[in-house]
């Protein structure tokens, strides 16, 4: 899920709203799903877990509740579990406004758990719905190196640069709030990013 400009106060004010959300209707299994993933955003992934499997609980087949579940879980570490309920809501809607964010996500999940292969084309898929999501050349770049295809990563990183020239760790580490730290920093330092 995108958050742009001042991503640290976009996730806290995400965070706050859908807190106070969650208080006012704790029944409501859209709010608990959005502060699932604001609670991943700022790196409470226990939480942000709990959370996610009450909104799962409460309406296992709402796509607005399996969308950043998704994501809840993959930021958590829970790759096959995310891709699993990532590729059911898209089952549930092919047509998604945000299906490229969803399948970069996919795609880095499986890379995650050592299968980039299955994930070359998901990426693919989301660069062709959104080529200006700098997410996708990101996840792009790393999939391609990492199964040898320098020359796709070196243009995947050129395309990324393109659409933000002004990348840097803050930024990585924002669009990739992973548990595992490892996962931004291998994408920083593919980026050249210091």
């Amino acid at each position: 899920m995108p958050i742009f400009g001042d991503r640290s106060a976009d996730a806290g004010n995400l965070l706050e709203a859908t807190r106070r959300a969650t208080s006012l209707s704790p029944g409501d299994y859209l709010s608990q799903g959005l502060y699932a993933l604001g609670l991943a955003f700022v790196g409470n992934y226990d939480e942000a877990l709990a959370h996610a499997r009450r909104a799962l609980a409460l309406n296992s087949n709402s796509i607005n509740v399996l969308g950043p579940c998704g994501h809840t879980l993959s930021f958590s570490g829970e790759a096959r579990e995310a891709n699993e309920m990532l590729e059911r809501m898209l089952r549930l809607a092919p047509a998604h406004y945000f299906r490229a964010g969803f399948l970069s996500q996919m795609a880095l999940n499986w890379l995650c758990l050592g299968d980039p292969e299955r994930g070359l084309p998901l990426v693919s898929e989301a660069l062709k719905l959104k080529p200006e999501a700098i997410c996708c050349h990101i996840t792009h770049a790393k999939i391609s190196a990492s199964l040898g295809r320098y020359e796709a990563a070196k243009v995947a990183i050129s395309d990324a640069y393109r659409c933000r020239p002004d990348l840097n760790r803050s930024l990585i580490n924002a669009m990739f709030p992973h548990r595992d730290r490892s996962i931004p920093s291998q994408l920083a330092e593919l980026l050249g990013i210091t």
